[in-house]
């Protein structure tokens, strides 16, 4: 058998038992990395609608517990209804609740329970007298707030649930009555009912404490607290904790396969709502979701079809070129003989052929040495030009780049105004100045009012370009070139005011605020205005010797504490002792 065949077949053996191995392998490691992968997918969608969900509570939750301290529905509560204005005040939380029902996104009943259990006031008159002692949001609200689950209302026949909270005396020690809202379940139904990226099979569904489902099913219809999931999951879950008393929240949530609802083998996992007993599962069914498998086995087929093909077209070129060199050799050695120094022969083969193929190389660089020494000098002098032109140019990119981070380093992205880093180097040179030539400096601490709220109500990136907005009103209200004000983190602003005493800081710092809500930008979850405001805490001084400026920061904050304490959208002054 010649040279070449004996390469050809071990290549195909070799390759053959590598693929044999390999192949196995392959598909072990990609069935586990699809699962993995899908695993991901539905622990990130459950952690994400369940997220959606907590802030739609808390959103509720904060509603009603403002409504509880509303001053209109406390004085109410106190009055007497002998007393002569005590249906003007009727008339006024009547008013005040119909607004909040208005507002609050999906309420759609807001009521107040007197101390005997008997709604005395509602957004819906004609509930008004009705008995609600015996109702859990009443008994239990008394306590505290409380969430009342998922349930359809007798009254309005609506899939709902209810939020509520004791509404207490000026003292704060007895308890008057409780304010409640009842809320749709649209939007929780909206959230789970979000299948995007869970395919056709795919599903997304809360359950109660007592796993009853309480959203709507895929796949049955009219699944609101009528269909009980009490899945060999849910067994194995309460299992894993070793006793079902344990605080769901603390138990792990794996993702694993098993069978539904429905009897069904599916891939899922669940999250657990901390607000509420809830739990949501996320589900896709097994055959759909490991369906890429099926193809992966068909894909493999043919490649290790194709590998082996390849294996022998591989073993016979490197046949070939083993047995080259004797061919190529002969072919040189005759080119050489004609003159042409600059050919090739050698081989790094280290057998006989190889060493006589290097040994005709190296004759033919002695040879011609001498006439390329002139031209190798040249081409390493232009190298080294070149080399050293292109590294000019480098340092000067470099030191753009330089002055441009250095300037991007104090720029606070979002609100193209200086940032918190700048500030306090800034604030140091002016205190320092300030302390030089005996003249005042004042400091002015900006908050936006209720702007979490603000966030919640209307996305990250309306918050965004409401900051963004705000930032521009406040570096163009100030005028003087020695006036500074940067972002100081979050939704806290920081102006510096040089040369500037108490009176002159109180006017600029009343045209902040006056400019800001100028703006005009809509904040319909804000329980002050309609509108987007700001609050500022003002502090000036004369430094002294070896004083720091802490204490400017310190002051402005706490003053800026006081103007959230006495109702926001103001400025106080503090002064420093």
């Amino acid at each position: 058998m010649k040279l070449a065949n004996k390469i050809s077949i071990s290549f195909l053996v070799i390759g053959s038992i590598v693929l044999c191995i390999s192949t196995p392998l392959y598909y072990y490691f990609a069935k586990n990395s699809l699962k993995k992968q899908i695993y991901n997918h539905l622990q990130t969608t459950a952690q994400s609608r369940a997220h959606h969900i907590e802030s739609f509570l808390t959103c509720q939750k904060e509603a009603i517990k403002q409504l509880s301290e509303s001053i209109v529905i406390k004085r109410f509560l106190s009055a007497d209804m002998r007393d002569r204005d005590y249906y003007q005040s009727f008339h006024d939380v009547n008013r005040r609740l119909k607004n909040t029902a208005s507002i609050v996104e999906n309420t759609y009943d807001v009521f107040v329970i007197d101390k005997k259990g008997m709604i005395a006031a509602s957004s819906n008159e004609e509930d008004v007298g009705r008995d609600k002692s015996l109702d859990a949001y009443f008994t239990q609200g008394k306590r505290g707030f409380f969430v009342k689950d998922a349930h359809i209302s007798e009254d309005t026949k609506k899939e709902t649930i209810a939020f509520s909270a004791p509404v207490f005396d000026s003292e704060k020690s007895n308890v008057t009555g409780v304010v409640v809202s009842r809320v749709s379940m649209k939007e929780i139904f909206r959230i789970a009912d979000d299948r995007t990226g869970l395919g056709k099979t795919g599903e997304i569904y809360l359950t109660n404490k007592d796993f009853y489902m309480i959203t709507p099913s895929r796949f049955i219809s009219d699944s609101f607290l009528s269909v009980e999931v009490k899945t060999e999951y849910t067994k194995q879950w309460f299992k894993s904790t070793g006793k079902s008393d344990v605080s769901p929240h603390k138990r792990e949530h794996i993702p694993s396969i098993l069978k539904d609802y429905r009897g069904v083998n599916v891939l899922g996992t669940h999250a657990h709502i901390n607000q509420i007993e809830w739990y949501l599962m996320a589900e896709i069914d097994e055959t759909e979701a490991l369906a890429p498998l099926k193809i992966m086995k068909i894909i493999s087929f043919f490649i290790v079809l194709l590998f082996s093909i390849l294996l022998w077209i591989m073993g016979t070129a490197f046949s070939r070129l083993m047995t080259r060199p004797l061919q190529r050799l002969h072919e040189g050695t005759e080119i050489i003989g004609s003159g042409d120094l600059d050919h090739k022969v050698g081989t790094d083969a280290s057998d006989e052929i190889g060493q006589l193929s290097r040994a005709f190389d190296q004759m033919t660089d002695d040879l011609k040495h001498t006439t390329t020494s002139i031209d190798k000098l040249k081409y390493e002098t232009d190298r080294r030009k070149k080399h050293a032109k292109e590294l000019l140019e480098t340092t000067r990119k470099l030191n753009r780049a330089n002055q441009k981070l250095r300037h991007l380093s104090y720029v606070d992205d979002l609100t193209d105004i200086a940032n918190r880093r700048y500030f306090d180097e800034f604030l140091e040179k002016e205190w320092r100045r300030a302390e030089r030539h005996s003249k005042p400096l004042s400091l002015i601490m900006i908050d936006i009012d209720f702007f979490k709220n603000y966030n919640d109500t209307y996305g990250h990136q309306k918050g965004d370009q409401c900051l963004a907005q705000i930032a521009k009103a406040l570096s163009s209200t100030l005028k003087r070139p020695g006036d500074f004000v940067a972002r100081y983190g979050g939704e806290e602003f920081v102006a510096v005011l040089s040369d500037t005493g108490i009176n002159g800081a109180s006017k600029v710092a009343e045209s902040l605020r006056f400019n800001v809500q100028s703006l005009a930008i809509k904040h319909k979850s804000s329980p002050i205005a309609k509108m987007v405001t700001i609050s500022l805490g003002i502090s000036s001084i004369s430094p002294a010797s070896n004083s720091k400026s802490d204490i400017l920061i310190k002051t402005s904050d706490r003053a800026l504490y006081k103007a959230k304490q006495e109702g926001r959208n103001r400025v106080v002054i503090s002064y420093i002792d």
